[in-house]
């Protein structure tokens, strides 16, 4: 699968994404393109194609964010859990 190049779907959604993520999680995204995107690393915005990155690293791109967006999620059903118990 890392090797197969992503849909224009898959980008899109790939996009759409990554503002879900904490910005903790959007500084991972740097480590994995910053070699990819010649880039100031003191610029306060850092953008960067996914056209112009290889298919592996838009593929571990993929899966970093799908992974930080699975355990966003299993925070927020624990964070409600905890809610719902205290309001017992």
């Amino acid at each position: 699968m890392m090797d197969v190049p992503m849909t224009p779907a898959e980008k899109s959604q790939l996009k759409d994404s990554i503002p879900l993520l904490t910005l903790a999680q959007q500084n991972g995204i740097l480590e994995i393109v910053r070699d990819s995107c010649p880039q100031s690393n003191k610029a306060e915005v850092f953008e960067f194609e996914l056209d112009m990155l290889t298919v592996r690293k838009c593929r571990e791109l993929e899966k970093y964010v799908n992974d930080c967006i699975k355990e966003n999620k299993k925070k927020a059903k624990r964070k409600e859990a905890d809610k719902v118990r205290r309001d017992k």
